[in-house]
């Protein structure tokens, strides 16, 4: 949509201001990029502080990005709102709809002004901030290096003369000590001497003795009183010298406290100066961006007024894309549209191609095991006279050390009973059953008897494959998860049959009662025809032939009967 102005009707009024709106126009346009520098400033400021709380390693870009995006809508909606509140005025928009609008505006408007002022007030101080250099300050560590050092020299020299004096000292309590000792000893020889010569003639020197104990009692007396003597001078010698130490340190600390202070206050002053100076410009920065502000204010009222003074009035000259659905929209349909299309068209193809649901399968075949009976395992425990009946099969769990099972339907088998398919349902029924209890000893050798019946039922083809899938047959079929097996796999028994030929066999009877199925289809001709053995294929001589014929690609000759 395009945007025009028509023509003035006063012309007189136009031309009198004509010159003036424009260089006000670019005085607002330079007065919002001033606002908008200062409100970048603690916009920044505002979104750093927070995002490097939990994002610290991008708190700047995302503190740049945020600080433009919100300076700019502060900026764009003031370009926009301030324009439309003054023509609300000028145009007395008061009424209606108009009102609604009117009241809308306004609002958006003053809002945007007082946060746009806030933010400039405040951003300018923080801008003059950043910008102005940090103070110029003393550093403490030349002053610092030289205490430390001139203490580090005293304590040395302090702990050296203290060593001086102490051993000096203890070299002469040492001697000292042993002058005396050389006398007393002296002096306890002559004592020894007397009381030996006492005992050797019988006289007394008691009055001898007496007067050289005194000696050594005075030779004792004198000696504590060197060495207290010795240990005064110690004691005084050391305590001038703490004293002395003492007011070392003290000396070279009021220097230290002197110079520190010094800079300190040297430093205090200069970051005071420092902040007066930051105060007084960014105060100065914030008051122009609030005249900044004004000026943009104020050049939006005159260029409305010189345009309501001239009859300039806005028109609006909209296009067919203006009252038309968004490019975005357009191009979803497309999608959409294309989607549908291609989803539907495949789903009519598979529609056409879905053949009609095939014709329904016979029902199973059920059992009915009313009058069936049920299996009975007697077990004998050990020590105990007590047996156990089990019905349905479930057997406890017994230690196969203190309990022997006796499977009199598993183990006698009846010499009467010429068929073997019983007798291999009945041993490895027996061996699920000893697999459940955990008795794995007489498990197996169930199994070993069902294999060796199993190896005569199947007699020529008894390989240890051939015996393997039998019986893995055979155990689907007892847990219900197959069908019998025995129904297509017939073997004639090996031997003379002795009984009545006329009577049915069982092995030919299948265990619902229902007889075995005699027909099958040729693979070839697919006719049906009843097969003679369970490896028969082929309905005639003739069919194994061709297709024999027809997979090899070859021609059958046949050997002449002599």
């Amino acid at each position: 949509m395009k945007i025009q102005f028509n023509l003035p009707t006063n012309e007189a009024f136009f031309n009198r201001y004509a010159t003036l709106v424009p260089t006000l126009s670019k005085l607002g346009i330079i007065a919002q990029l001033i606002s908008g520098l200062t409100e970048i400033g603690i916009i920044y400021s505002i979104i750093l502080s927070r995002v490097s709380e939990f994002a610290p390693n991008r708190a700047v870009l995302l503190a740049v990005v945020g600080a433009i995006i919100g300076t700019l809508f502060l900026e764009v909606g003031l370009r926009k709102f301030a324009p439309y509140t003054i023509k609300a005025f000028l145009y007395k928009r008061f009424k209606g709809l108009d009102l609604a609008m009117t009241i809308f505006i306004v609002i958006v408007c003053i809002g945007l002004l007082s946060v746009s002022a806030l933010l400039s007030f405040q951003g300018s101080k923080e801008l003059v901030s950043i910008a102005s250099p940090p103070p110029k300050l003393e550093s403490t560590t030349a002053i610092d290096k030289t205490y430390q050092t001139k203490k580090v020299e005293l304590n040395a020299l302090f702990s050296t003369d203290s060593t001086i004096i102490t051993t000096g000292y203890l070299s002469q309590i040492q001697a000292e000590n042993k002058r005396f000792e050389a006398k007393i000893a002296a002096h306890q020889n002559n004592l020894n001497r007397y009381t030996q010569k006492e005992k050797r003639t019988g006289k007394s020197y008691q009055s001898r003795k007496e007067s050289i104990q005194r000696k050594i009692k005075a030779l004792e007396v004198e000696q504590a009183e060197q060495i207290a003597q010795l240990e005064a001078g110690q004691a005084k010698e050391l305590k001038t010298l703490v004293t002395t130490n003492r007011n070392d340190l003290q000396r070279i600390e009021n220097l230290y406290l002197l110079g520190s202070n010094t800079i300190k206050a040297s430093n205090t002053n200069a970051i005071d100066k420092a902040a007066n100076t930051t105060s007084h410009y960014g105060n100065g920065l914030a008051w122009f961006t609030i005249i900044c502000l004004c000026v943009f204010i104020f050049s939006v009222i005159l260029e409305q007024i010189h345009k309501k003074g001239s009859g300039i009035e806005q028109v609006a000259l909209p296009n067919q894309y203006y009252f038309s659905q968004s490019i975005a929209t357009d191009f979803v349909n497309m999608l959409s549209d294309k989607f549908n299309y291609k989803l539907r068209t495949r789903i009519q193809e598979w529609a056409i191609n879905t053949p009609a649901p095939p014709l329904p399968t016979a029902p199973p075949q059920l059992y009915d095991l009313a009058e069936a009976k049920q299996q009975r395992l007697i077990f004998k425990v050990a020590n105990t006279k007590e047996q156990h009946y089990l019905l349905n099969n479930e057997l406890p769990e017994l230690d196969a050390q203190k309990a022997t099972i006796i499977q009199k339907d598993a183990t006698a088998i009846n010499t009467e009973l010429k068929e073997l398919e019983p007798i291999i349902l009945k041993y490895l029924k027996s061996y699920l059953e000893l697999n459940k209890s955990n008795l794995n000893e007489e498990a197996q050798q169930i199994e070993l008897k069902a294999e060796q019946v199993i190896k005569a039922y199947l007699g020529e083809q008894a390989t240890i494959e051939n015996i393997s899938t039998l019986k893995t047959a055979i155990i689907d079929f007892i847990e219900g998860n197959a069908p019998n097996p025995f129904e297509q796999h017939h073997r004639k028994p090996i031997g003379f049959n002795t009984k009545d030929t006329n009577k049915e066999s069982p092995i030919r009877k299948s265990y619902n009662d229902t007889p075995p199925p005699k027909q099958r289809t040729c693979v070839h001709c697919s006719k049906s025809y009843e097969y003679r053995h369970h490896k028969q294929k082929y309905c005639t001589n003739e069919c194994r032939i061709e297709a024999w014929e027809k997979r090899t690609g070859k021609t059958l000759k046949l050997k002449k009967k002599k």
